[in-house]
């Protein structure tokens, strides 16, 4: 007779070859599962499926046993927003779902980053719980001339050989050309700085938890030498507002030369390998001291996160122990650069000087949303082992789902046995999703200098009474000789937007 794991294999070989799982891979996962438990688990992305389901500790194993969901970071733009999830036939081989359902390794088909794996609500009947015992991970591993063996959970990332030196960075400012202008742009090479001749506007664009650009266009006189990853420095009417390094260079016959520079926070996309059990904080002054940055000012998080192995690049690293402290503390934290140091503040601490009047905007739209993560019910569940039973501990807003409907979030955990610390998760979680999605995109409004991700506004709303607190999430400002605009995108606002 068919175990339920011969059955979802059998589903998942049966969609090779067919193109309808594009963009639906927790989908396609879920689906399999179905076809073998008769259960379909709901799942918004696959980056909530991992949340929910993803054993701590499996990163390092490349043979999850047959059935298993495989978690990835995810590919693009919106890989990173929804990450990516597989399904393994075991011995290191999956049933990966792009722009058609083929059989890969996983070794060949990282998809920016294997995180690890897990089994989509509970292990299916004839599945195996590790990857050592089972046999059609082994069947298969035979078949590939390869062979699954007991590995030892991964506690330290070493450096074994190294070719060469890591190199330090050179060719920080040491002099500024005194500023002639309110549009001020230097750049400096070796240890000559320039004032370079700027065409047209710059623009600077802030968002929360990623890097600031800087993008302008510049006369090439013969004395300016401009290159790939020389410093740069944007003040505006005196102001300190940028301070990076150049990353592309664009020149056009008859036109002025385009730069694109980055902060340093563009350094962290690099992809790295992390074991650290360290507060959020604690872990930002790691990476900066890591990858050698100077820092600012760095709020104590206070909550230390439980070990973690992290394989990915360092800002989604980052962003994951933010959101693990949100969900644990209630607190909102925004990384940013601050003209050259890296610096941690609560989403909020700092203020716009200037209240932004949406009535006199070029445009501005608002949306409410309650179609992705957010929930009114959370389910948080425990296996009993002596008992033989899986315990629920559920949080609930009765109100909100007498008007929305229930929208529950599900999450199974082995790391906490006591009750009422159970009651507790659920609650804190139901804290953070409970909330309607509420964001305003303004364009064409009076510049202001102070604003940047995470950056408290004042909002005049048309009509309103009063105005309205919200937080931004991105800022791109355009400076003119005289005159300077921004687009912003925010959220919140509460009963007001």
């Amino acid at each position: 007779m068919a175990t339920q794991l011969d059955l979802i294999l059998q589903y998942a070989e049966n969609q090779l070859g067919s193109s309808r799982w594009h963009g639906k891979c927790q989908a396609f996962v879920a689906r399999c599962y179905e076809a073998g438990t008769g259960v379909f688990i709901s799942c918004n992305s696959a980056k909530i499926s991992r949340q929910r389901y993803m054993k701590s500790g499996t990163a390092s194993d490349l043979y999850p046993p047959a059935g298993a969901a495989v978690y990835f970071n995810g590919d693009g733009e919106a890989g990173k927003k929804y990450g990516h999830v597989a399904l393994s036939a075991g011995g290191g081989i999956l049933y990966d779902p792009v722009s058609t359902v083929y059989k890969c390794r996983l070794t060949s088909s990282m998809h920016n980053g294997y995180l690890g794996w897990g089994w989509l609500g509970s292990r299916p009947e004839g599945a195996s719980e590790t990857s050592a015992q089972n046999t059609a991970a082994n069947a298969a591993s035979t078949a590939a001339g390869t062979s699954s063996s007991a590995k030892k959970e991964i506690t330290t990332v070493l450096v074994k050989a190294s070719s060469g030196q890591t190199g330090v960075r050179t060719g920080e400012f040491a002099a500024e050309i005194k500023a002639r202008d309110k549009v001020n742009v230097f750049i400096q090479n070796g240890d000559a700085v320039y004032a370079p001749v700027v065409v047209d506007e710059v623009q600077l664009t802030y968002a929360r938890d990623a890097a600031s650009v800087l993008r302008f266009s510049v006369v090439e006189d013969g004395i300016l030498q401009l290159e790939n990853g020389c410093p740069v420095a944007f003040r505006y009417d005196g102001k300190p507002l940028f301070y990076g390094y150049v990353f592309e260079i664009k020149r056009k016959t008859g036109a002025a030369t385009q730069v694109t520079c980055y902060d340093q926070l563009r350094y962290l996309q690099n992809k790295d390998s992390f074991v650290y059990q360290l507060s959020y904080s604690d872990l930002v002054r790691y990476v900066a001291q890591k990858y050698r940055m100077k820092t600012g000012e760095i709020t104590d998080t206070g909550y230390v996160i439980p070990t973690r192995l992290e394989e990915a690049p360092v800002l989604d690293i980052l962003a994951t122990a933010a959101e693990l402290t949100t969900v644990q503390t209630g607190g909102y934290y925004v990384l940013y650069d601050d003209f050259g140091k890296l610096s941690l503040r609560p989403v909020g601490s700092s203020s716009a000087e200037q209240v932004v009047d949406v009535g006199s905007a070029a445009s501005f739209s608002v949306t409410h949303s309650i179609d992705r993560d957010v929930y009114n019910r959370v389910v948080v569940a425990r296996d009993n082992d002596e008992t033989g039973e899986r315990e629920l501990y559920a949080a609930n807003d009765t109100a909100n789902q007498e008007k929305w409907g229930i929208l529950q979030y599900y999450e199974r955990t082995d790391e906490i046995e006591e009750p009422t610390l159970l009651m507790q998760k659920a609650k804190e979680l139901l804290k953070y999703y409970n909330l309607e999605n509420k964001t305003l995109a303004v364009s064409g409004c009076i510049g202001d200098c102070s604003v940047r991700g995470g950056t408290a506004v004042t909002v005049r709303m048309p009509e309103a009474q009063q105005g309205v607190y919200m937080i931004c999430e991105k800022a791109e400002h355009t400076f003119f000789a005289n005159r300077h605009t921004m687009d912003l995108e925010l959220s919140g606002g509460g009963d007001y937007v």
